[in-house]
């Protein structure tokens, strides 16, 4: 059977380079590339944060599906909500949550909900990674 080795959420945005530059700014989300149509606007972007990939990809109009666009395991959730509200981010949260994660739920510009959790029962019993 093959080995899932990482993956790689993607959000909409309308404007890629504005949505990965405040992605940049908050939370020190690293570009990985950024890819244009013929007229030079960012058509596509790929944005790091340790072993963590974001896909974002650019529509006229972003409708935001119900819950999570992605959820990313940190270390520090709480550091991720002062740095989510420093920029100005809608945020919620931390709270502790019945299936074992303490998470912080961060909205970004499109409307897109991006959860950033900490597991606080890692290894077999826990639901995280």
């Amino acid at each position: 059977m093959p080995t899932g080795l990482r993956a790689m959420p993607m959000i909409s945005a309308t404007d890629v380079e504005a949505s990965a530059g405040a992605l940049v700014r908050a939370f020190g989300f690293e570009p990985a590339g950024f890819w244009r149509d013929a007229g030079g606007t960012a058509t596509f972007g790929i944005l790091r944060l340790g072993l963590v990939t974001l896909g974002l990809r650019r529509v006229e109009a972003v409708t935001p599906a119900p819950g999570w666009a992605a959820y990313v395991y940190v270390d520090d959730v709480e550091a991720i909500a002062d740095l989510g509200r420093a920029g100005a981010l809608a945020v919620s949260g931390p709270q502790d949550r019945p299936y074992g994660t303490r998470e912080v739920e961060v909205t970004d510009r499109d409307g897109n909900v991006i959860c950033f959790a900490r597991d606080l029962r890692p290894g077999p019993d826990g639901p995280g990674l």
